[in-house]
């Protein structure tokens, strides 16, 4: 894998779009959630997704860059991610809030608040060491993915052994780009990953 490789895979594959990739997913490969929802309120649910946990938060990173107060898109320098994750933080949790409004299987609550925990765990950390969250965002999907399969019985092999070479390749981009170490990167793939999991597990909701 090259640099400009290494590069599109991290902008493709951006923390931001994990949230929403998750709940695409999952309404698309667990027979529960796909058959619970119509059409139009899984259009609803991914239309507050993709605005609230993507969108935003992109234009904001966007505009941190044109103001000089982040140096990179990738947010890379410890102590420029502050204001980056408080704000998508308060972005994360109006979206919990908002779909609370509405009848949905605990599960999808839960999904959505272990986005925000593992948010407010990176930032923790974030305070004393960098983490990558690109791996907390691939490793949250796993979790995830995970977690729903031993709660609904299903098991599709394909899908799991596909996010897990995706996750690999995630990790290797940012190896490539200097970005993080090794520990870095799995620091980040397991606080995503249990944090979704223990989460849909134990079906923690507020």
């Amino acid at each position: 894998m090259n640099q400009l490789t290494a590069k599109i895979i991290s902008y493709v594959f951006s923390p931001l779009a994990m949230p929403f990739f998750s709940i695409l997913l999952a309404f698309t490969v667990d027979p529960y959630l796909a058959s619970y929802f119509t059409p139009e309120s899984k259009l609803a649910i991914y239309s507050v997704m993709v605005l609230n946990t993507f969108l935003v938060p992109t234009l904001l990173i966007l505009y941190l860059k044109r103001l000089g107060v982040i140096s990179s898109l990738d947010v890379e320098k410890r102590r420029e991610r502050f204001i980056p994750f408080l704000v998508t933080l308060v972005l994360y949790t109006t979206t919990y809030f908002l779909l609370r409004k509405s009848p949905l299987p605990d599960v999808v609550y839960s999904m959505v608040l272990a986005c925000i925990l593992a948010l407010i765990g990176a930032f923790i950390i974030t305070l004393f060491w960098k983490i990558s969250i690109h791996m907390t965002g691939i490793g949250g999907v796993i979790g995830a993915m995970c977690a729903l399969f031993e709660a609904h019985m299903f098991f599709p092999s394909g899908i799991l052994v596909g996010l897990i070479l995706l996750a690999g390749f995630i990790g290797t981009a940012r190896l490539i780009l200097n970005v993080h170490t090794l520990g870095q990167v799995c620091c980040g793939v397991l606080l995503g990953f249990f944090t979704q999991f223990l989460t849909i597990k134990y079906g923690l909701v507020i």
